[in-house]
């Protein structure tokens, strides 16, 4: 099994775990962004 460990600094405003998860929601929709990219650019060079 991969495992994953992070240090998360924060002022203390939010739990590490909100700070993980949010962040882990905007590396999908970037993800999520350049496969479409990537989807329209092979699609282009047929």
């Amino acid at each position: 099994a991969n495992k994953f460990y992070f240090n998360v600094e924060s002022t203390g405003a939010l739990k590490p775990e909100t700070i993980v998860l949010s962040c882990l929601g905007v590396l999908k929709q970037k993800l999520s962004n350049l496969q479409t990219l990537l989807k329209h650019e092979t699609s282009e060079g047929m």
